[in-house]
């Protein structure tokens, strides 16, 4: 258990999908420990996402913070963050990572060299928490239909219904945490584009009023 949370927190640490090693926890650990393992896997996986986050964290705030801040305020898609952040807080970290598909360098780096809070940062972790079980029953059915196509195992569907009532639930909120997402972030382009808008039209109309005044000084 302690060689693969220090190679989950390695392998996020470097930017590595992290759903991958709670999907191969969730096929290992059950059929090491028995059903309990997903329970064991999914834990696992959320010690990888916290500690890997919070060092993250650090690295982020105290060291690339100068690099990230002008990666993230040069990109259209990314910039919206920080506006969202400033308003709501750790409830957009929570978001974040309740989406489980964006990019643990978007979730950790990216989200570190805002302005968000340490605390905000830490509460967002949260929101992982479906996606993280998600991904290990995945690893826990695949395991089980390797099981059955090698004619060792029967399943037993009841037993199986709690967990497939769960993941139903978090692809469901994945779904529904992404689209909000997607239209957050437009709001947030628009927001940030009207000042620049306004200005460009200011510009404009003194133009024309200066070429008015030109035109029309006697000669």
């Amino acid at each position: 258990m302690v060689t693969f949370v220090c190679l989950g927190v390695t392998w996020i640490i470097f930017c590595l999908p992290g759903a991958l090693l709670s999907f191969c926890g969730g096929v290992l650990f059950p059929e090491a420990v028995g059903t309990p393992g997903i329970f064991v896997a999914w834990l696992l996986a959320i010690c990888n996402q916290f500690i890997a986050g919070q060092i993250c964290f650090l690295v982020s705030r105290y060291i690339f913070y100068d690099a990230l801040r002008k990666y993230f305020e040069t990109n259209s898609i990314l910039k919206p963050i920080e506006g969202s952040i400033k308003k709501r807080g750790w409830k957009v970290a929570v978001l974040i990572r309740a989406i489980g598909i964006v990019p643990s360098f978007v979730s950790n780096y990216g989200v570190s060299a805002t302005s968000i809070k340490h605390l905000d940062y830490t509460i967002g972790f949260i929101g992982g928490w479906l996606w993280e079980l998600t991904m290990v029953y995945y690893g826990y059915c695949v395991g089980d239909l390797l099981k059955l196509l090698l004619g060792e195992y029967e399943m037993n569907y009841r037993e199986n219904l709690l967990m497939v009532l769960l993941m139903v639930l978090s692809l469901s909120l994945t779904v529904l945490s992404a689209i909000f997402a997607y239209f957050e972030i437009r709001r947030e382009s628009k927001v940030d584009e009207v000042p620049h808008v306004k200005m460009i039209e200011e510009m404009k109309l003194e133009s024309n009023r200066e070429s008015y005044n030109i035109e029309s000084k006697p000669q």
